[in-house]
């Protein structure tokens, strides 16, 4: 149908219709823009008006295609409401058969009301969000390939991933094809330690270093091979508790603190008895055998020694010896010789009683407030360490051990199971011949006493 115009021009009045009035509907039914003759001629319709489906168009201003409002098969009437707009804009619609933009204004979705389907359309992902307390932005990585998203409970593979303190409560991991490092500081022989909250790098050991546990068990700590009491640094089988003197083998003797000078193995009827008091049983409920020595006068003495001297540093001889000074209310007048002497035949009982001897010692004179490496090399000065050293107060259990080790040309010292410490100049020469000598001494009228509980020695044979 084309709409006609009446051709009757008549403004009309304040009380009639005229031609121009009713060329105005023609116009407006016939697809005139009315207000292009004048501004004012704005149509607004405040009546209910009804369309029915397919019969609402919304023309293209260019192609002649129009957008046709069709609708269901509604079963009562529902209002569509239009948002408010603060500028000018676009309202997006979703056509389930074309791409559709949304524009820049936030869009809004219920609980459980976003639905991505599955290719088919059959099924979909519904977005189930928790009881949130806030706007939080979730940020898109910049991608440069396709990718997928990572779900918690989904069988997916990662790559590329930095993880910050994260807790994995269960995991493989094939060491043969990853690298499992510290963050900073990585050396061939470090060790992976639990150092009680988690477990962390602990740093290598030495040269001929093994890991024990600390004097505390609550670590690990480094600690010579040689303080293991193997091989006294110089190798050699050690089966069995004396072995024959055959070349290669470690011999070895003990004094279990049973008696003042019964010894066993290569100490068998070989130790002189020092002490100048009768020892009693340790008789207190600790449980520990040995001998308790009771010191009422000046000089009086606890210990032993080896008849004379049978070996050099070339057998990597080994001493240990365990002891307790007790002082009750005296002070710290006393001597402790414990190691390698050149001269059996002297007491020790002098300050500078090492001069012109040869020897290596746990040593204490009466006013040295530390009990100390004693050494010397055989001249006329003896020579005081504290590298190693105890205050002379002291009143704890101790277990010291003193050893060559020739294959380094070198004597060491390690006390309570702790790492070696060596020395190598104002020491015995290796082929000087020395004894054993385990020996505490009172040096004033006080009381004061002291516990052996022990000693071993043992030396390779050449």
């Amino acid at each position: 149908m084309t709409w006609k115009i009446i051709p009757i021009d008549n403004p009309g009045n304040a009380f009639q219709y005229g031609g121009d009035d009713t060329k105005k509907l023609m116009k407006f039914h016939a697809g005139y823009d009315l207000t292009l003759e004048d501004t004012s001629d704005k149509v607004e319709i405040d009546t209910p008006t009804s369309f029915r489906t397919d019969k609402l168009r919304i023309k293209s201003p260019n192609t002649g295609f129009s957008y046709i409002i069709r609708s269901k098969d509604i079963q009562a009437d529902r209002y569509l409401s239009l948002p408010l707009m603060t500028a000018d804009g676009e309202i997006s619609l979703a056509a389930s058969n074309a791409i559709n933009d949304w524009g820049d204004n936030l869009q809004t979705f219920r609980h459980l009301k976003l639905k991505i389907m599955n290719p088919l359309n059959t099924f979909g992902y519904l977005l189930n969000t928790s009881a949130i307390l806030a706007n939080i932005n979730i940020s898109y990585p910049l991608l440069t390939a396709d990718d997928t998203f990572v779900f918690t409970n989904a069988s997916q593979v990662l790559t590329n991933k930095t993880l910050t303190s994260p807790t994995i409560t269960a995991m493989t991991i094939n060491t043969d094809s990853n690298t499992i490092k510290h963050s900073t500081t990585n050396n061939a022989g470090d060790l992976m330690v639990n150092t009680g909250s988690k477990f962390d790098r602990f740093a290598r050991g030495t040269a001929n270093q093994v890991p024990i546990m600390n004097p505390t068990g609550t670590g690990m700590t480094w600690i010579d091979k040689a303080s293991l009491g193997g091989t006294g640094g110089g190798g050699g089988s050690v089966t069995g508790d004396h072995l024959i003197p055959t070349v290669g083998n470690v011999i070895t003797g003990s004094w279990y603190a049973t008696t003042t000078n019964g010894g066993t193995g290569v100490w068998s009827n070989f130790l002189t008895n020092t002490s100048n008091v009768t020892p009693s049983p340790v008789a207190d409920t600790s449980g520990r055998m040995g001998l308790l020595y009771n010191f009422t006068a000046d000089d009086d003495k606890a210990g032993f020694r080896t008849n004379t001297t049978h070996f050099s540093r070339l057998n990597n001889p080994e001493l240990w010896a365990r002891y307790k000074v007790t002082l009750g209310a005296s002070d710290d007048d006393y001597r402790i010789v414990m190691g390698f002497v050149s001269d059996m035949g002297s007491d020790y009982g002098a300050d500078g009683d090492l001069n012109n001897k040869s020897a290596f010692l746990w040593f204490k004179e009466t006013a040295d407030t530390v009990t100390q490496v004693g050494l010397n090399d055989g001249d006329a000065t003896q020579n005081k360490d504290a590298a190693v050293s105890l205050t002379s107060t002291d009143v704890a259990i101790h277990t010291v051990r003193v050893f060559a080790d020739n294959t380094n040309n070198r004597w060491g010292i390690s006390l309570d199971g702790a790492n070696a410490t060596y020395f190598t100049t104002e020491v015995p020469a290796q082929t000087t011949k020395l004894g054993c000598i385990v020996q505490i001494e009172n040096e004033d009228s006080d009381d004061r006493a002291c516990e052996l509980y022990g000693a071993y020695f043992k030396a390779t044979v050449i």
